[in-house]
């Protein structure tokens, strides 16, 4: 009996986790990577939650987002990234096999914890510009850190997203609002008098070693 009631509550954590994503509008290929549902049975969910419960969620098709620069964008773009990111690092989202993205097979628990790091988002109020789609890329490319890497803001310390190919000191997008889109290392390090409330950065998320200093360096050495 233990073992029945086991794997049915196992089938339902599924389920609603599911119908969960469904809301957010999840492609079906990433509802089944992550639930570990047939295809079948994620459009057979979709038809129950938006014919029966009358609900609005579209079905999105196609490929899913795979542009780093979507999130460099503008200003408020970079501000949400930035949140969403720093989201991740405090629920720890981030995993330290880099090679390794999303969850290591069906885990429910993995996509949960993603999904409550969206909502959170969500109800912060800083807009709706990212897809639930578009954030688990954000997640991707953070772990990847090819394009993008999570880091530090050399102003305040606050957890930024930091773009590679950007030749200039890492600092958030407040701190670049605050100072006018100033370049001016000196301006930046400067610590700013506010009462904001930011999320802390994780130093072990800030590579010593940019991507764009490593590429000049073996340029030099060549």
């Amino acid at each position: 009996m233990r073992i029945t009631d086991d794997r049915y509550h196992r089938d339902q954590l599924r389920l609603d986790l599911a119908m969960r994503m469904i809301r957010h509008e999840a492609r079906t290929a990433t509802i089944q990577s992550w639930t570990g549902l047939t295809a079948d049975r994620v459009r057979k969910l979709h038809r129950q939650y938006v014919c029966d419960a009358g609900a609005m969620a579209r079905r999105h098709r196609g490929k899913p987002p795979r542009q780093s620069a979507f999130f460099l964008r503008n200003a408020d773009l970079r501000r949400q990234a930035a949140a969403l990111g720093g989201l991740y690092a405090l629920l720890g989202l981030f995993r330290a096999d880099t090679a390794r993205v999303g969850p290591a097979g069906p885990s429910p628990a993995w996509a949960e914890l993603f999904c409550e790091a969206y909502e959170t988002y969500l109800q912060l109020g800083l807009g709706v510009g990212i897809t639930f789609e578009h954030g688990a890329y954000l997640l991707e490319a953070l772990q990847r850190g090819t394009d993008l890497r999570p880091g530090c803001c050399g102003a305040c310390s606050a957890f930024t997203i930091i773009d590679t190919q950007r030749r200039m000191p890492p600092h958030c997008p407040l701190c670049e609002d605050e100072w006018g889109g100033s370049s001016n290392p000196a301006a930046l390090a400067t610590p700013l008098a506010t009462g904001r409330v930011r999320i802390p950065a994780d130093n072990r998320h800030d590579s010593p070693e940019p991507q764009y200093l490593r590429r000049s360096l073996r340029r030099s050495g060549q």
